[in-house]
């Protein structure tokens, strides 16, 4: 089932930058839990066709250029991001040098490592879950020329400073009690996100996947804290999907 939280994205529509109109597209991968890594490496596997084709993403135009970037969430919170990119200049070609170049290959190839990697990151032992540091540096990173989509694939169990939803009875959904969780966090980072999100609107779809956590809250109040939170971020494209099958047609 696909929940809109607003009026989605339309990514055809994309900025121009040294005569080529960028999309950036971003996974967010959670591997932080091996039985929600397993349900997200195969959904990677079975249904990314799926999410390139309803995106408009599978089939770039003319002078555009796509750009993939990957980042694990991992206990740690750092943003390590790997990026990938295709590009179709606007000049004459044959039909088999554009075929050529809009070949997805790089991007399938980082996709492919980035997983083979996280597999061997959600085998080991991780004590946290700072999905929000890492949300906040993935806004950060992103370019006011780019046309931005961030996917991010996770149960949505924050475990860090600011929250901890293993020990929490409720999740915070109303508009005090988020704002009270944003001011526990770095507000040098916190101010840099919001500032780049004005200037950017990215649109945000996440992949929330089921839980192996004891501590199971309902999928609707996750839902509304990352609404709250993603608000008072300045982004107001969201959408909650449970695998890529559900995106929705861009």
């Amino acid at each position: 089932m696909v929940v809109c939280a607003t009026a989605m994205f339309n990514l055809r529509c994309s900025h121009k930058e040294a005569g080529l109109e960028d999309t950036s597209l971003t996974f967010l991968v959670d591997v932080t839990d091996s039985t929600l890594f397993d349900q997200v490496n195969s959904d990677f596997h079975q249904n990314l066709p799926v999410f390139f084709e309803r995106t408009g993403l599978d089939n770039i135009q003319p002078g555009q250029r796509l750009t993939l970037k990957m980042s694990p969430i991992t206990c740690s919170g750092v943003f390590s991001m790997k990026q990938a990119s295709i590009a179709l200049p606007v000049r004459d070609m044959s039909k088999r040098e554009a075929a050529l170049l809009r070949n997805p290959e790089p991007l399938m190839a980082l996709i492919r490592s980035e997983l083979d990697d996280y597999a061997r990151m959600a085998a080991e032992d991780q004590q946290a879950s700072p999905i929000l540091d890492v949300l906040l540096k993935s806004f950060r990173e992103m370019s006011p020329s780019s046309r931005e989509l961030l996917v991010v694939f996770t149960d949505g169990y924050e475990h860090s400073n600011y929250l901890n939803m293993y020990k929490a009875r409720t999740i915070p959904t109303s508009e005090m009690d988020v704002a009270r969780i944003l001011e526990k966090a770095d507000q040098i980072l916190l101010q840099d996100a919001r500032s780049v999100v004005k200037n950017v609107n990215p649109a945000v779809v996440f992949v929330l996947k089921e839980t192996s956590k004891e501590n199971s809250f309902k999928r609707a109040d996750l839902k509304m804290f990352y609404t709250e939170l993603l608000r008072q971020l300045g982004v107001t494209d969201v959408v909650f999907i449970d695998n890529l099958t559900n995106t929705p047609n861009l």
